[in-house]
């Protein structure tokens, strides 16, 4: 009985040591990067790969406030405009009133992709509800094609898929939004000259008919100045209106009308050296703004 069993734990030795060598020579594979999420091949490294997307919201008004981004050799170009719409006999046309565009890089390419599989747009297909509920608020629609050619679609009336809010948050933060940094700034049908104190302290945010200039004080952003750029007049010189160009666009008159904003004094205790002073110089200031414009 003692062999037998002597035996059998050599036998038991021998087989852990044949197993141990096996696990020597062939280790268990680290598992391979994930690549692909949620099942789709358009999902890559934690990035939407798209050729297009466009989302646009209508509310009471006959048109639509349009986010749109289309992928370049270069990176990708975004646009930010208020769309109307007419039929030519055939099929709906769209007037574009440009608010802002950027001609972007890779990385700003990469952060759009990005921020679209982060809200799971992929997910939105086929997505169409409405609250029947709510008379008035506002709806939407979707299309995106996708780097492998596949479309996606979807729309509602006062319901949204999950992340919708999340998604288009952003978009307007990124396409809205212009950090000043020199002092040349385009404002679509011109240009003006900015103070050199403004780069590093002020905020361009682009909206439909007109540029606001903001400063992050200590409890929000405060508006200290707009441009206005539309085909009507506010009253000149009147509670810091000053219209500084009429000119015509698409057979119209159209002004650019300046704008001291009321914060620029109401929020002034709440800003820094920096802010009260830019708030000191601004009628100065607005003045040479006046004289350096240009329109395109």
């Amino acid at each position: 009985m003692k062999r037998i069993g002597i035996l059998l734990l050599g036998l038991i030795f021998i087989g852990a040591a044949c197993f141990g060598c096996g696990i020597a020579k062939n280790p268990p594979r680290d598992p391979e990067p994930e690549t692909v999420t949620g099942g789709d091949s358009n999902i890559k490294g934690g990035l939407m790969e798209f050729q297009t997307i466009r989302i646009a919201e209508s509310g009471m008004m006959a048109g639509s406030t349009v986010y749109y981004a289309e992928k370049t050799d270069t990176g990708v170009h975004l646009e930010y405009y208020w769309g109307s719409y007419y039929w030519d006999g055939n099929e709906q046309k769209e007037v574009k009133q440009m608010i802002h565009q950027i001609d972007g890089d890779e990385a700003l390419y990469q952060k759009v992709a990005r921020m679209a599989a982060k809200y799971d747009l992929i997910s939105w297909d086929g997505f169409s509800g409405s609250d029947p509920d709510v008379l008035d608020g506002y709806g939407f629609s979707f299309d995106a094609a996708l780097a492998d050619g596949k479309t996606i679609s979807a729309s509602g009336s006062n319901m949204f898929p999950d992340g919708y809010r999340g998604f288009v948050t952003e978009m307007d933060e990124l396409l809205s939004k212009a950090e000043i940094t020199e002092r040349e700034f385009d404002g679509g049908d011109y240009t003006i000259l900015l103070p050199e104190t403004w780069a590093g302290n002020v905020t361009a945010r682009y909206r439909e008919g007109y540029i606001s200039f903001e400063v992050q004080t200590e409890v929000q952003n405060r508006t200290i100045f707009i441009i206005y750029n539309e085909p009507y007049e506010y009253g000149d010189g009147k509670d810091g209106y000053q219209t500084i160009k009429k000119y015509q666009k698409d057979g119209s008159d159209w002004y650019i009308v300046m704008h001291r904003f009321y914060e620029a004094d109401s929020a002034y205790n709440e800003m820094n050296e920096a802010q009260k002073a830019i708030c000191d110089a601004l009628d100065e200031d607005m003045k040479k703004i006046a004289e350096s414009l240009e329109l395109k």
